[in-house]
């Protein structure tokens, strides 16, 4: 199932189909993303709506579309996905880092707000992973040397 999470219509959609397939929806991974790199001060408005949109709006609304089918049943899971940069922030990632804040502060607000009803939401922050999309941002030499810092000190062919 597939939806454009910047729609309302399209998230309710989504959680009307799934609720209808399976009856419930136990565990909602708030997966989709936006990332786009450049100075602030040079970095055009229309790009900020568009990460503010996917990672900000989308998170609250897949959320909202699948959250009373769960307190309703007193059960669930959230896991929101967020990155390192929502904790530290990033040159020239400055609105991508601060969307990626909000995810942190609404997943901690939500939990304390949803845990009454048996419903946990947590936060996944990934560090650097090496990928086709961050390939187009940074050069090898920076990816090889952040990914050494991850606990798991992953190469980019290991």
């Amino acid at each position: 199932m597939q939806a454009d999470v910047v729609r309302e219509k399209d998230t309710a959609a989504l959680a009307e189909r799934a609720l209808g397939a399976f009856g419930r929806v136990d565990i909602l991974v708030n997966n989709a993303g936006v990332l786009h790199g450049a100075s602030f001060a040079t970095q055009a408005p229309a790009i900020w709506t568009a990460m503010i949109d996917v990672n900000v709006y989308g998170t609250l609304a897949m959320t909202r579309a699948l959250l009373p089918s769960m307190i309703e049943r007193r059960s669930g899971r959230i896991i929101n996905l967020s990155s390192h940069f929502g904790h530290m922030g990033a040159e020239n990632f400055a609105v991508y880092s601060g969307t990626k804040g909000f995810v942190l502060a609404f997943t901690r607000s939500l939990a304390r707000e949803v845990g009454e009803y048996g419903i946990t939401v947590n936060a996944i922050c990934p560090g650097t992973i090496i990928t086709d999309m961050n390939r187009s941002f940074y050069p090898p030499e920076r990816l090889r040397t952040q990914a050494a810092e991850l606990p798991l000190r992953l190469r980019p062919n290991g």
